[in-house]
């Protein structure tokens, strides 16, 4: 190409025409280049709302269940409880029996009885057991 037909191109092209079409097609395009930043910036708020929502909804859970169990802490049934667990009290007419706790060894010996076959136990044996208290055979 020599330069009269790059002229020629230029002055073709050059025109008030184009340069308002080039002019309406850039701002067409920073339009839509806001916009889409601007629904970008949206969702990302939104997204920072809804969990700041969320959280505020589980210290709300977390504060009604507080002051729930505050109202059950000074409460007579708990007060009750509390004294027949600790102090061993009981409520009028009522009789207690309290039993040893557990230990490995109890734990061991009836994981041991279990195991044992019980037919090899004839029923007269077994009778003497009951009576005699004979734990161990």
């Amino acid at each position: 190409m020599n330069i009269h037909t790059i002229r020629h191109l230029v002055k073709e092209y050059y025109t008030l025409d184009n340069i308002v079409l080039l002019a309406a097609i850039l701002m067409a395009i920073g339009f839509i280049w806001s916009t889409m930043g601007a629904l970008q910036n949206n969702y990302v708020l939104q997204r920072q709302v809804d969990i700041l929502r969320s959280t505020v909804e589980e210290s709300r859970l977390e504060s009604d269940t507080l002051q729930l169990e505050n109202t059950y802490f000074a409460s007579d049934e708990f007060l009750e409880l509390q004294a027949r667990q600790q102090f061993g009290k009981a409520a009028p007419g009522e009789h207690m029996i309290i039993l040893p706790a557990n230990t490995a060894s109890d734990t061991v010996t009836t994981n041991a009885n279990k195991s044992r076959d019980i037919s090899t136990i004839s029923n007269f044996q077994s009778w003497l057991n009951f009576f005699f208290s004979n734990k161990n055979t």
